[in-house]
C-alpha cells in the first residue's frame, strides 16, 4: 500500500514547493486516463450508455487511445515523475487491446497503477499478471444481488453477475497464496434503485475480503434520469440505513455522513439547475497535483474542467503539461477575483476542495506566517 514511498514523499516535496514558487518542477501527483469509451454495459445511471437516456452518437463518438499514443504517454509519465496513473473510462478499460502493454510499461517504470473496472470481461490470466505487478484493482459496481444487478443493468443476464463474483472470489483466493501489494477495493455508485442495498454491499465486500469499501453518490445531468433521485422518504432512510451501518460495520473506508451529505447536496445542484449559492474562494492547485487524459486525447485539469488544453495524438504529454496555456490556466486556479475562484467552461461554484487542497491550503498559510516571501505572480 505504499510503493515507492520515498519517491511519493519527494514528488509531493516538489509539487508544494513549485506551488509557493509559481513554478512547475514535476508532472501532476496523479494522472487519470481514459482508455476508452467503448463499455459492454448499460448501467441505468451512466450519462452515456443508460437505457434511459435518448442516444446520441455524434455527441457521444466511442474513442480510444491507439498503441502508439499510449507508448508516448507511458514515457511522458516517467519523464515528469508522475506518481498514481488511474485508468478508467468512460468505458471499460478491458476492452481496449493493449491495456496490458500500457499496465506493464507503466510497472516498470515503478507507477502505482490502479484499473477502474465493472469486472465482468477480466480474464483469469490477466487477473494473475495484475495482481503479480501489485496492480490495485477498483470494481465499479452498482449493485450487490443478483436481482438487483439485472434490474440496474438491463441489457445483462445473470451470467455476468456470476462473472463478476468468480473474479472476486480468484482474487480472495490468489491472495490466499501469494502475498500481493494490490488494493482491491469495491466502489459502490449509489441512486433511487440502490441505496437500501448498501449492507448487502458491504456485506459481499466482507465476503470477497476486498481491502476498502467506497460509496458514491452520482449526478445525473440528463432530465430522463431524474427519476433516480431520492426523494426526501429516501434520503431520510438513507440517514437511517448510514447510521446502522456505522455500527455495525468496519471495512467501510467510506466517511458515510460526508458521502449522504454530498449525495443530498449534488440533488440540490442539479434541482436548482447547477446554481449554487457557495462560491469557492478556497485556491485550487489540480494545475499542479491532477490531470484527466480523455478517451479522444484532450487533456482536462480534471472532471469538472471542461478545458482541453491539447491533445496527446497531436503532441506530448510533457509539451502539454509545460505550455503557456497551461501556466495561464494555473494562475487563473490560484487568483480570487473579488475573493471568489471563477474559471470559464470549470464548475468552481460547486466545486468543494478536497482533503489534498486543504493541506496545501494550510501549510502555505504557516509558510507565509512566519514571514518567507513567495514570488509574485
Amino acid at each position: 500500500m505504499h510503493k515507492n514511498l520515498v519517491q511519493k514523499i519527494m514528488s509531493k516535496v516538489r509539487i508544494f514547493a513549485g506551488i509557493y514558487l509559481n513554478k512547475v518542477y514535476q508532472g501532476p501527483y496523479q494522472v487519470y486516463v481514459n482508455l476508452t469509451d467503448i463499455c459492454n454495459l448499460n448501467c441505468l445511471m451512466c450519462p452515456v450508455y443508460s437505457p434511459l437516456v435518448q442516444k446520441d452518437e455524434q455527441a457521444h463518438p466511442k474513442e480510444y487511445l491507439r498503441r502508439d499514443v499510449l507508448d508516448n504517454l507511458s514515457d511522458s509519465l516517467t519523464n515528469l515523475k508522475v506518481q498514481l496513473v488511474t485508468i478508467t473510462g468512460g468505458g471499460e478499460p478491458f476492452l481496449h487491446p493493449h491495456l496490458m502493454d500500457f499496465v506493464r510499461k507503466l510497472c516498470r517504470a515503478k507507477k502505482d497503477v490502479t484499473i477502474v473496472t465493472n469486472g465482468t470481461i477480466i480474464k483469469e490470466e490477466q487477473l494473475t499478471e495484475l495482481l503479480r505487478l501489485d496492480v490495485n484493482l477498483r470494481f465499479s459496481l452498482i449493485a450487490a444481488s443478483p436481482e438487483k444487478y439485472l434490474e440496474v443493468h438491463p441489457n445483462q443476464t445473470a451470467a455476468t453477475f456470476d462473472r463478476l463474483k468468480n473474479t472476486l472470489a480468484l482474487i480472495k483466493d490468489f491472495r490466499k497464496k501469494i502475498p500481493s501489494r494490490s488494493v482491491v477495493s469495491i466502489l459502490f455508485v449509489i441512486f433511487k434503485n440502490n441505496f437500501h442495498e448498501m449492507p448487502i454491499m458491504l456485506n459481499m465486500g466482507k465476503e470477497y475480503n476486498v481491502d476498502f469499501v467506497h460509496f458514491k453518490p452520482t449526478i445525473f445531468p440528463q432530465e430522463e434520469m431524474k427519476g433516480l433521485f431520492l426523494d426526501d422518504i429516501d434520503l431520510k432512510r438513507l440517514r437511517d440505513i448510514v447510521e446502522s451501518v456505522q455500527k455495525t460495520y468496519e471495512i467501510s473506508s467510506t466517511d458515510l455522513t460526508s458521502f449522504s451529505d454530498e449525495l443530498e447536496r449534488n440533488q440540490k445542484l442539479i434541482e436548482n439547475h447547477g446554481i449554487s449559492d457557495q462560491k469557492r474562494s478556497t485556491p485550487c492547485y489540480k494545475g499542479w497535483t491532477f490531470c484527466w487524459i480523455l478517451a479522444n486525447g484532450d487533456v482536462v485539469p480534471c472532471c469538472d474542467c471542461n478545458i482541453p488544453l491539447g491533445n496527446i495524438n497531436n503532441e506530448t504529454f510533457e509539451s502539454i503539461w509545460y505550455s503557456k496555456k497551461y501556466y495561464e490556466l494555473r494562475r487563473s486556479m490560484t487568483t480570487p477575483h473579488r475573493g471568489i475562484i471563477n474559471i470559464s467552461a470549470c464548475k468552481c461554484d460547486t466545486c468543494k476542495p478536497d482533503s489534498e487542497e486543504i493541506r496545501i491550503s494550510k501549510g502555505l498559510q504557516f509558510i507565509r506566517g512566519r514571514g518567507f516571501r513567495r514570488k509574485a505572480i
